[in-house]
């Protein structure tokens, strides 16, 4: 890649030069302006012949240096179109990476979150297993034990772990050839009650029939956050009185 100029756009770059038809009318025409002053009629006349010279001078400047604005514009779409061969690879190749870090960082950010969080839960559930369970309310207690039933204490010692099962190890699975043995931890849910709130999914039911007393009392100016109220009109028939 090069910056340099070509021989065409050098000489696009050299000095404009005027006639010298045009060259002699511009110094004959600033001899005569430059030191006129408009004091009277005559003097005013001339300074509007001069005025009028003055259009006819800038067209023909205008004309001379014509030819070189083009090839200054060309010049300078040329060097714009290799300044944006040259920086758009870099340009695109940096933005690229500029994402991917981005990317990278706000993952390795969300699983720090993640397994900060995960080690949290594990603690907190390691701590409450910990914690002994009234038999009647289902309750934590402390080391006083608990006083549901009938208030009177029930001391209850803090439930000690269970005793871990020893079962025979099954005997492996053969590996067969191109095949690997892969390891996956599974669980069990043995006590819905005990679990965290963390680990609980409670399920929000609408009372249906406490909503339509109260709308069928206020009507249209029941306020009930989440609940909206609108009017229907229906056909009912009417009982007709019997003939007397």
């Amino acid at each position: 890649m090069s910056l340099a100029l070509t021989p065409q756009e050098a000489g696009a770059l050299a000095p404009v030069s005027l006639s010298q038809t045009v060259a002699a009318a511009m110094r004959a025409w600033w001899g005569a302006a430059k030191p006129l002053t408009v004091t009277d009629a005559a003097s005013a006349e001339a300074a509007d012949k001069l005025v009028t010279e003055a259009r006819a001078l800038i067209v023909d400047i205008d004309l001379a240096v014509k030819p070189t604005k083009m090839r200054l514009d060309e010049l300078k779409a040329g060097v714009l179109a290799r300044e944006k061969a040259y920086k758009g690879p870099i340009t695109e190749q940096a933005t690229r990476l500029k994402h991917e870090t981005l990317a990278f960082l706000t993952r390795r950010d969300a699983d720090a979150r993640a397994a900060a969080e995960q080690a949290r839960l594990a603690r907190e559930a390691i701590a409450v297993a910990a914690v002994p369970i009234c038999k009647v309310c289902h309750e934590p207690v402390d080391e006083q034990g608990c006083f549901c039933k009938d208030g009177t204490p029930t001391l209850l010692a803090p439930t000690p772990p269970p005793r871990p099962v020893l079962l025979p190890t099954p005997a492996p699975a053969p590996v067969l050839s191109g095949q690997t043995v892969r390891k996956t931890w599974k669980f069990k849910v043995t006590n819905v009650d005990r679990l965290p709130k963390e680990f609980q999914i409670v399920t929000v039911t609408a009372n249906t029939d406490m909503i339509a007393a109260v709308v069928k009392g206020m009507e249209g100016k029941t306020a009930i956050p989440g609940v909206e109220v609108w009017e229907e009109e229906s056909l009912v028939a009417v009982a007709r009185r019997p003939n007397r």
